[in-house]
């Protein structure tokens, strides 16, 4: 579910724009980009590199600095919706392409997750808050903690809890572990206070 490879490319100079090797990557979630809306993606590479250079790669979602943190979502937004505005690139397109790029910071948005969230009707900035809540330090240490006894010491805790949640929705009887479970209800019930 998360290829190491990504994490490379999030550390050279190809982290603010998005390529050919990025339209690919919604195809593995299951939600695969037209060629047309990936060739206006790649025309509009100037303006997309400028809104993801603006949102500094360091920043999590679990941030402390709030500031920085809704500064950093600010233009995560604006990508996003100049993502949508292409056509065939809906939110859930639109936010595995951002989360790619910025996977500590930006949830994917899906029908699953969201509806396990609740948060359907939310938007975007609703739906990042309702995740920033969630994700208390000591959720995240227990995520990473997760993350590495699965062997996948690089997955996110974002991506981890949205891996848990994607999983849960689709009915997944025998998760890898009792500590799943345990997050999923520390998440939702966070979630929802």
């Amino acid at each position: 579910m998360w290829d190491p490879a990504i994490e490379r490319r999030l550390d050279s100079a190809a982290r603010d724009l998005i390529d050919v090797e990025d339209l690919y990557s919604p195809t593995l979630l299951s939600a695969p980009i037209r060629r047309s809306a990936g060739q206006a993606i790649i025309n509009r590479a100037d303006e997309i590199s400028g809104h993801l250079s603006g949102i500094d790669p360091e920043i999590t979602l679990w941030h402390p600095n709030s500031e920085k943190v809704n500064a950093a979502l600010d233009c995560a937004e604006r990508l996003t919706e100049k993502l949508v505005s292409v056509g065939d690139v809906g939110w859930t397109k639109a936010s595995k392409l951002v989360a790619a790029k910025r996977p500590r910071l930006i949830p994917i948005w899906d029908k699953q997750v969201s509806r396990a969230l609740g948060a359907d009707k939310m938007s975007w900035q609703q739906y990042w808050r309702a995740w920033r809540r969630a994700l208390t330090s000591e959720v995240v240490d227990e995520l990473h903690e997760l993350a590495i006894n699965l062997g996948h010491p690089n997955l996110s805790p974002l991506r981890t809890i949205d891996i848990i949640l994607w999983m849960d929705e689709w009915g997944w009887k025998d998760l890898p572990t009792p500590q799943w479970d345990e997050l999923r209800e520390t998440c939702l019930s966070r979630h929802t206070s």
